[in-house]
């Protein structure tokens, strides 16, 4: 819902040069409750280094854990 960048993928088939050609799927997602919505702040797919096939999606939130 938050990142409607085209072609921003978080996994990528072993097969056919999928990550070097940048043809993958949105299949790795954070789910949170709805009163934590609006404290998103940014949202990050990490392609940096390939771990797997998979990329971290990383979710950054303003929230104040103060007791």
């Amino acid at each position: 819902m938050l990142n409607k960048n085209p072609e921003e993928y978080t996994w990528w088939s072993n097969r056919g040069q999928a990550w070097a050609k940048n043809v993958g799927w949105r299949i790795d997602y954070q789910i949170i409750s709805g009163n934590l919505a609006d404290k998103i702040v940014s949202t990050t797919i990490y392609k940096e280094k390939m771990f797997s096939d998979h990329a971290p999606l990383i979710m950054d939130y303003n929230i104040s854990l103060d007791h």
